[in-house]
């Protein structure tokens, strides 16, 4: 399988809630589908995964540190 990571997506908590970061992530999606991927994994602040899962994201493993702060590792089949 051919997987890509997504890196650092962030809202300006000034528009968070408006359907900007969903778009920002689907956009992600098609591109990497386009690209042949076919599996997406990301690494979520803790309070970021209810996001993520909303968009059909699962949660792998523990959660961990990364840059002092709580991360999970979640992934999603293209």
């Amino acid at each position: 399988d051919k997987i890509i990571k997504m890196r650092q997506v962030a809202v300006s908590v000034k528009v968070q809630g408006r359907g900007t970061g969903k778009q920002l992530v689907k956009y992600a999606e098609n591109w990497s589908r386009d690209k042949g991927y076919s599996h997406m994994n990301l690494h979520a602040r803790k309070e970021a995964v209810p996001f993520y899962e909303k968009l059909d994201y699962k949660v792998v493993g523990e959660k961990f540190e990364e840059v002092g702060i709580e991360h999970y590792k979640m992934e999603k089949s293209l």
